[in-house]
């Protein structure tokens, strides 16, 4: 593959990727505006300093290229301004508003638009355009390595070093190639390496756009949380001890869905989570609410049996194979604790007398269940 090629292959990838975003930020509902405008700004700009190495740095000539090279550093600002969201959280240039427009429009526009009516002033204006882009970076490389220590977030941390690195690295080689002549010399390979740079820059950030919640407002959230105050009393050590067993158990519940396992004993799950059995009975008692280990398996059981007996596409499959599909080794144990949790049979209920949100939100009150 001739340099042209590459170039124009790795031009296209990093464009669609900034598209990507765009897309995955529309459909995220959840996400703070403010952040959603910074990463929507910096995947928009980012791809005008893509389309700017090539052919649309010649139609737009000489007059409005100092312009519309402003408005592609501003993807320079608008990634300090998402970082900053994302790991600072509470601070005092928050509370600033239209900071991040101000930065941008004096900055950056404001020399942009005087080199384009000025052609004199174009060094000047490139200068400037460089050190407010040049600042932010270095402010945004020492905000994420020097809060690295601090923060108690495994997730964070290492998306704080991902960040520095990459950040480092792609300054490091712009810097590289403009030292080399690579820009002057061989123009086409030296943009194809930078294309290349910014398609895995958005990659990774196309990636905290994606899921329900994305990682985006999880981060978000974390980093917008109040610490707790020296007035607030923390957990005991019991306490947070039992949430811990708490959250291991329904994660093995809801996430890997052990009730499934037809017969399944609290000395199964408890040699499941490597907990002793007495610790998994008094989470399951004292933590989760349960009265009886049978009832705490009834209630996972009958909350999929009840959601697929509302779901039109399993209309067709039997009522003992969705029983048996969750759990329970026969039908005589299931309809008793059915009919104990909605009222109704198990019959009943498909036929029109449970709704999906029954399904969703009823919580089975089989205490006396055999459910195993």
């Amino acid at each position: 593959m001739s340099p042209a090629e590459a170039y124009h292959a790795l031009l296209g990838a990093s464009v669609a990727l900034s598209a990507a975003i765009l897309v995955a930020l529309w459909r995220d509902h959840g996400l703070e505006p403010r952040l959603r405008r910074a990463v929507a700004g910096m995947a928009v700009a980012g791809a005008l300093y893509n389309l700017l190495s090539g052919p649309l740095a010649e139609a737009l000539g000489r007059e409005l290229l100092p312009l519309a090279r402003a408005l592609a550093a501003a993807a320079v600002v608008l990634l300090w301004s998402a970082v900053r969201q994302l790991f600072q959280g509470h601070d005092r240039l928050s509370r600033v508003p239209g900071l991040v427009p101000a930065l941008i429009g004096v900055g950056l526009l404001l020399p942009g638009a005087a080199a384009s009516l000025q052609p004199a002033l174009r060094p000047l204006a490139a200068v400037a355009i460089v050190l407010v882009a040049g600042a932010a970076v270095a402010h945004m490389l020492w905000l994420l390595v020097a809060g690295w220590g601090d923060d108690l977030d495994a997730f964070r941390r290492r998306l704080r070093l991902l960040l520095a690195g990459g950040g480092s690295l792609y300054v490091g080689a712009v810097l590289l190639l403009y030292l080399a002549g690579g820009l002057q010399g061989r123009p086409l390979l030296a943009a194809a390496w930078l294309s290349a740079a910014q398609a895995l820059f958005k990659l990774a950030w196309l990636a905290l756009t994606v899921g329900q919640p994305s990682p985006l407002v999880r981060l978000y959230a974390t980093s917008h949380l109040p610490e707790p105050t020296p007035l607030q009393p923390l957990p005991t050590p019991a306490e947070a001890m039992a949430a811990r067993h708490a959250a291991a158990i329904l994660a093995a519940m809801e996430g890997e869905r052990l009730y499934r396992r037809a017969g399944l004993a609290i000395g199964d799950l408890a040699r499941h989570l490597s907990l002793p059995e007495h610790r998994v009975r008094a989470v399951i008692n004292g933590h989760l609410g349960f009265r009886n280990y049978s009832a705490f398996l009834n209630h996972f059981r009958l909350r999929e049996v009840a959601r697929r007996l509302c779901d039109p596409a399993e209309a067709h499959l039997p009522i003992l194979s969705i029983a048996l599909d969750s759990g329970y080794a026969s039908i005589g144990p299931f309809n008793r604790a059915f009919r104990e949790a909605f009222g109704q049979t198990p019959g009943d209920f498909r036929r029109g007398g449970g709704t999906r949100g029954q399904a969703e939100t009823s919580t089975p009150l089989a205490d006396s269940g055999n459910g195993r």
